[in-house]
């Protein structure tokens, strides 16, 4: 089973339907709610219930030569399954970087902001 965030600190649980097979961490969007961010807390077939987490900070993984600044906004590569910092096709919006995401890490901390 793979694990893609670990929450650092949560909230704003909610039990939705997985839009997709997700695995535990997984960030994902419902249909319908374009803005709002979840990160799941367990692996889920599409349509299976899952509780997913919209706000709360989350250890994600990101490229080692990936830097930024507190407090810029984090985009998620579906594809890559990495935390980014431009965006583009196949890239979400996440939330925000808490603390400086430094050169050669391989994680970040994110605050996603329920929005």
């Amino acid at each position: 089973m793979s694990i893609l965030a670990r929450p650092i600190s949560d909230h704003g649980e909610h039990k939705v339907l997985a839009p997709s097979a997700l695995v535990s961490g997984q960030p994902f969007a419902i249909s319908g709610y374009p803005t709002l961010r979840y990160s799941a807390m367990a692996p889920a077939t599409a349509g299976e219930p899952v509780t997913g987490h919209s706000t709360g900070t989350f250890e994600f993984p990101k490229a080692s030569a990936t830097t930024a600044a507190s407090g810029a906004t984090a985009y998620w590569h579906e594809a890559n399954k990495l935390v980014v910092t431009s965006s583009g096709a196949g890239i979400i919006t996440l939330g925000k970087f808490r603390g400086a995401a430094a050169n050669n890490s391989t994680t970040c901390a994110v605050e996603l902001n329920g929005a």
